[in-house]
């Protein structure tokens, strides 16, 4: 976290449905969940805020995009001296397309918009393999 009115995304990974467990392979086409962490500076923590966290599931093998998702939210404002740690969780739903071997990845751009301000962070997360 570089500061106080700072916001980042810290990491992003794959893990398999309904757990916190990164994936190593995922069979073509079923679900699984994407975590995300994020860090809010002690002092923007003071304004309530909407984040969107977009992610993008690559298949860095045929360079295609697999599959898009969206996760929007609000932080209510808080007095507290301590930055805030989010970890949200991004469904990926059944019926993306890939084939045995290929490689993928997850990407997650943050926004987070508090009164006038803007922030955006990047993340890209390890790769995985299709079952």
């Amino acid at each position: 976290m570089s500061g106080q009115f700072d916001v980042s995304i810290k990491a992003v990974r794959a893990v398999d449905k309904g757990t916190n467990f990164t994936v190593d392979d995922v069979p073509a086409g079923t679900p699984f969940d994407v975590t995300a962490d994020f860090e809010v500076g002690s002092a923007i923590r003071a304004f309530t805020a909407s984040y969107t966290v977009r992610t993008t599931i690559r298949n860095t093998t045929t360079y295609r995009i697999v599959a898009r998702e969206t996760l929007y939210g609000t932080v209510e404002g808080s007095q507290a001296t301590d930055p805030l740690l989010l970890l949200l969780r991004i469904p990926v739903p059944a019926g993306w397309t890939a084939e045995p071997g290929d490689v993928l990845d997850v990407q997650a751009v943050l926004i987070y918009r508090s009164g006038a301000a803007t922030n955006s962070s990047h993340v890209a997360g390890p790769e995985f393999l299709v079952a």
